[in-house]
């Protein structure tokens, strides 16, 4: 992993980007050969990207256009990429599990959301990318692996109240919305809010948000 990989990466829209030691992590998904690790989301600037290059017809646009990027970028044999909307060993890979023990992201235990110190709830992850037996030259390149504290601001026994309204009542994705727009407000990210379009089509995948330009 050097800077023509990030860079590659941000121009294709994914500026959330932060690798780590993948070194004892999670030895049941990466083989203790893989010691560095990259984890890989997106915030609200990835809508353009998307809309600009997608194509009408494929299945998940969305989801192939993360997997061509990714694997155009990294092709080495000594580089593996794990996908979040993707199965291994009939499993799901615990993202958010792995964001939040590495410090990229706060797992709110109530909303079951994740919170980046920045962005709040509005950020994607895409993908792990993790390479074979690297040499590192220096520490500097990994960012903590020490988990986030609650951040302020967060009230569990609103959102506690959010979830009851919604799980007593026949909810819909606007009221799960409205559960993640709290969130937002209570951590002071609205700034960092996606845009509409990029919100419908995150909750309903309505292609009619899809503008071809």
């Amino acid at each position: 992993m050097d800077s023509s990989h990030l860079n590659k990466l941000k121009e294709a829209g994914y500026e959330l980007l932060y690798p780590f030691n993948a070194m004892s992590l999670f030895q049941k998904h990466f083989d203790s050969e893989f010691n560095v690790a990259l984890f890989v989301c997106n915030t609200k600037s990835f809508w353009n990207k998307f809309t600009e290059n997608q194509c009408m017809e494929t299945t998940n646009p969305l989801e192939e256009k993360v997997e061509k990027d990714t694997c155009n970028i990294f092709s080495s044999k000594d580089i593996h990429v794990f996908f979040s909307h993707k199965k291994y060993r009939n499993e799901y890979i615990p993202f958010q599990s792995i964001a939040h023990t590495i410090g990229l992201a706060y797992f709110e235990p109530i909303s079951h959301m994740s919170i980046h110190p920045i962005y709040g709830p509005w950020f994607s992850m895409r993908a792990i990318v993790v390479f074979k037996n690297m040499v590192v030259n220096s520490e500097k390149l990994f960012k903590s692996t020490a988990p986030l504290l609650k951040p302020p601001g967060l009230d569990g026994k609103n959102l506690e109240e959010i979830l009851f309204l919604l799980y007593n009542k026949k909810s819909d994705w606007n009221d799960w919305l409205s559960l993640r727009d709290s969130l937002s407000k209570m951590v002071g990210a609205d700034n960092f809010r996606f845009s509409e379009e990029q919100i419908l089509y995150h909750y309903t995948t309505n292609r009619d948000m899809l503008k071809v330009k």
